[in-house]
C-alpha cells in the first residue's frame, strides 16, 4: 500500500499542475545542537542507542528526547573518525529517524520530494501542520503518516559493491580489486595508460548499489486478514567522494526501481499475479529531469555504526540536510 500512494502521486504530478509557489527563501542549515557533558565517544554511542530503543526509532520521542538525540548526533559527527568507503558494504538496520515517518529513510521519498519541488498543495492537511501552499510532497507524506491501519516493520539498507582507494573492493567479505586504486586500462607496466582512471568512479564500481527495504504490515480490516509486504527501492551508487572533512563521504544515488516484495496481497488476489516492479527512477525523470538522483552524505561511519543525511535541493541553490538517520550493522 505504501508503495502505491507515492506511485500514484508520481502519475498525478505528470498530468495535474496545481498552483506553483517559489521554494522557501530561508536557508536550510542544520541547527546547532547544545553541547552535552564531556564524555568518551563510546559513552555517547551507548546513550544514543538507548534513546533509539526507548523512543521506537524516534517515532515516540518527546521534544526533549529529540533535542537530546540531535545533540548526541552533532557531537558524534564532530569527533567522527576518518571514513573508509568500503565499510559501507553490508546490511544496515535503521535505529532512529529524525523524520516523522521512518519509511522516509528510503531514497525514493527524497527523490520524490525533488521531483515535485515547486508543486504546492491546494489544501491544508488537518492535524499535520501542513498548510495550503506548502510542498505537495509534505502533504502526501502527512496523509501517509495519518493512515491508521498500517505499521512499519523492520527498515534496512543493504549496500554492496563499494570500493576503497586503500583497501580495495570487498564482495561477500573477499577482496577482489587492487587496493592501489582504479584500473587505467594498462595490462603491463610498459603499456601506456588509457586515461580512464577515475578515483570516484572506482569507489562506486559498476555494481555498487543501495537497496532500501521497508516492512509494511496492514492490520486486519473489514473482515480481511492482515497483509504485509516489503517496499523495496533499488538505487545505483553512481559516485562516492570525500566530504568537507575526512570523516564524511558524499554519495550520489540514482533511484532505479520500487517494488512490493514478499507481499501477502498476492495470496488474497491470485488472479493479479505478482505485483510489478515500478520504474520509479525513469518515471521521475520524465516529470523532472535529474530528480531521481539524490545526494546522500555519510557523516559518521565505523565498522558497526553509521549516521547518514540526505542533501535535498530546495531551489535557488539551497540544500537541506537537516534530516538524519542512525543505523547499526546487522551482518
Amino acid at each position: 500500500m505504501s508503495s502505491l500512494l507515492p506511485s500514484l502521486a508520481l502519475l498525478t504530478a505528470a498530468s495535474w499542475q496545481p498552483q506553483r509557489t517559489p521554494p522557501p527563501s530561508s536557508s536550510a542549515v542544520r541547527a546547532a545542537a547544545p553541547l552535552l557533558r564531556a564524555a568518551p565517544t563510546s559513552a555517547r554511542v551507548t546513550d544514543l542507542l538507548e534513546l533509539c530503543a526507548a523512543t521506537d526509532r524516534g517515532q515516540r520521542a518527546s521534544p526533549a528526547e529529540r533535542s537530546r538525540v540531535a545533540a548526541l548526533v552533532a557531537e558524534l559527527e564532530e569527533e567522527a573518525p576518518p571514513a573508509k568507503s568500503v565499510q559501507l558494504n553490508g546490511r544496515w538496520k535503521l535505529l532512529y529517524s529524525s523524520e516523522p515517518g521512518i519509511y522516509r529513510s528510503s531514497p525514493f521519498f527524497w527523490a520524490f520530494s525533488q521531483c515535485t519541488r515547486g508543486v504546492s498543495t491546494p489544501i491544508p492537511i488537518p492535524g499535520s501542520g501542513v498548510q495550503q501552499g506548502d510542498a505537495w510532497s509534505a502533504a502526501v507524506y502527512a496523509i501517509t503518516d495519518a493512515i491508521p491501519f498500517y505499521d512499519v516493520g523492520a527498515v534496512t539498507q543493504t549496500i554492496s559493491g563499494v570500493c576503497d582507494d586503500e583497501l580495495g573492493c570487498l564482495v561477500e567479505g573477499e577482496e577482489v580489486a587492487d587496493p592501489d586504486g582504479p584500473d587505467d586500462g594498462a595490462q603491463t607496466e610498459e603499456e601506456p595508460s588509457e586515461g580512464t582512471s577515475d578515483k570516484q568512479s572506482f569507489l562506486a564500481s559498476s555494481v555498487s548499489q543501495l537497496v532500501s527495504e521497508v516492512g509494511i504490515e496492514i492490520k486486519r480490516l473489514f473482515g480481511l486478514p492482515g497483509m504485509s509486504s516489503i517496499m523495496t527501492t533499488t538505487a545505483t551508487i553512481e559516485r562516492i567522494g570525500q566530504g568537507a572533512v575526512p570523516s564524511e563521504l558524499e554519495l550520489t544515488l540514482a533511484v532505479e526501481t520500487t517494488a512490493a516484495r514478499e507481499s501477502t496481497i498476492v495470496s488474497l488476489l491470485p488472479a493479479f499475479g505478482e505485483l510489478p516492479t515500478f520504474p520509479s527512477g525513469s518515471t521521475m525523470e520524465l516529470i523532472k529531469q535529474g530528480s531521481s538522483r539524490v545526494k546522500y552524505r555519510v557523516s559518521y561511519l565505523t565498522e558497526n555504526f553509521r549516521i547518514s543525511r540526505y542533501a535535498v535541493e530546495k531551489g535557488n541553490g539551497e540544500i537541506s540536510d537537516s534530516a538524519f538517520f542512525v543505523y547499526r550493522r546487522e551482518d
